[in-house]
């Protein structure tokens, strides 16, 4: 995925404090904000799937 074509957009809303530590947090690892976003959104998401998984898995008869 990583040298994929971009063309999905997400626009989020915010308060100008969660933007403020956002682009922070993106410049303390040498980042955009939108590379940094895209990076941690994308970890959120497969760790939320990956647990999902399991919990489905857990539900399975044995």
């Amino acid at each position: 995925m990583e040298g994929a074509r971009k063309t999905g957009r997400l626009d989020p809303r915010m308060a100008e404090e969660q933007l403020r530590q956002i682009d922070a947090a993106a410049d303390v690892n040498g980042m955009g904000a939108s590379q940094r976003s895209s990076s941690r959104l994308m970890e959120s998401a497969r760790r939320d799937i990956a647990e999902q998984g399991l919990i489905e898995q857990l539900r399975e008869p044995v």
